[in-house]
């Protein structure tokens, strides 16, 4: 065997093993707490015009819904809100998506006085959507922008910030690799500002709620019922 041979052989299973090595330290990015994640806000679309409110969300959401501690199967969901100039109208909605329209009639809730249609539709990835909302006799054109910004992080990120910040709450829910609860994690548009609430409930019924700066991970605020 030639000295380069040797060489190769001893080089080329070291290269293979720092392969492994980076690939196993470049995947394991979540924090662990992903698979107990029941409900998941990961985008917002926001539009004001011509008297017109428009606020589109796509979330994941265990269906059917139940707060046991226990993460069921999650369903996608596409959710629009109107308020509208004037709520004595009938209004049809329409949109499109990835190259697929969808649309329908907006039912009203006369409680919070606003119009809403839902749908099951997977992610979206546009970062701008024209909805087009008409009724009997005109339509308008609203084109709503993502509220998220470069620097708003992801709901992994919010979970690695929650083990962080609160490791003996997390350490007592958790058991033989197990975590015995669900997390709900929800993007939030309010005044301009994106934030995250986040809730951690057990088996037992208990909650504990944070309120999660959306750009730097930061819990602002908490509450335990």
């Amino acid at each position: 065997m030639t000295k380069c041979k040797k060489i190769l052989l001893k080089i080329v299973p070291a290269l293979l093993l720092g392969l492994m090595l980076f690939t196993f330290i470049g995947c394991k990015t979540d924090s662990g707490l992903d698979k107990y994640v029941s409900e998941k806000r990961t985008e917002i679309y926001y539009c004001e015009q011509d008297g017109f409110t428009l606020t589109a969300s796509y979330s994941q959401k265990e269906y059917p819904y139940c707060a046991d501690g226990i993460v069921g199967e999650l369903s996608d969901l596409f959710e629009i809100k109107l308020q509208a100039p004037d709520n004595s109208e009938e209004y049809n909605i329409k949109f499109t998506l990835a190259g697929k329209e969808y649309g329908g009639e907006m039912s009203f809730e006369s409680v919070r006085q606003i119009y809403t249609f839902s749908q099951s539709i997977a992610c979206p990835k546009e970062t701008q959507i024209t909805f087009t909302v008409s009724r009997k006799d005109s339509e308008v054109k609203l084109v709503a922008e993502s509220v998220k910004n470069e620097n708003t992080l992801g709901v992994s990120d919010i979970l690695k910030s929650i083990q962080k910040a609160e490791p003996d709450r997390i350490s007592a829910l958790s058991q033989n690799g197990t975590f015995a609860g669900e997390i709900y994690v929800r993007l939030v548009y309010k005044d301009g500002e994106c934030f995250y609430y986040a809730a951690i409930s057990d088996r037992s019924g208990n909650t504990y709620s944070m309120l999660i700066d959306a750009d730097s991970g930061e819990i602002l605020a908490t509450r335990e019922n």
